[in-house]
């Protein structure tokens, strides 16, 4: 894809969710766009990949079985997810003006939390390993 063919797929994707953007030169940087404009145009994306590839947590499983398949050890739909999320980490590195990477990586991040578990007011592991150590001390005979 030649780089003007690349700033029309790119702003045709920002107008679609309502952001505007115009092609940077070598000495300026896209004007800045809210952050809450940026967070809802990474969730619409979430929508339309949903249409064509079906839910995250069943997609990121069918690709944890396959990857676990061809590298005969088993990978888990979070292990992929952090893969993907490392592959837009260096498509960023290289081409931190691309648009779709941003967003991806946006999206990679929530999905890597969805799998992980994690939600407020869950303790880490070295949380709950003090507590526990906290509460066999506590009954512990004296």
């Amino acid at each position: 894809m030649t780089t003007d063919n690349m700033y029309k797929y790119t702003n045709n994707a920002a107008s679609t969710y309502g952001l505007t953007w115009s092609k940077p030169t070598k000495k300026e940087r896209p004007p800045a766009m809210d952050p809450k404009a940026i967070l809802t145009a990474a969730a619409a994306l979430i929508d339309d990949r949903g249409v064509n590839y079906g839910g995250v947590e069943a997609n990121f499983e069918r690709a944890a079985a396959l990857a676990t398949l061809k590298l005969n050890r088993t990978l888990t739909a979070y292990d992929v997810v952090i893969v993907m999320e490392s592959v837009k980490d260096a498509r960023r590195a290289i081409a931190p003006e691309h648009y779709d990477s941003h967003l991806d990586g946006i999206n990679y991040r929530a999905f890597a939390m969805l799998l992980s578990g994690a939600a407020p007011g869950v303790p880490t592991t070295p949380e709950m390993a003090a507590m526990l150590n906290k509460l066999g001390a506590s009954d512990a005979p004296r």
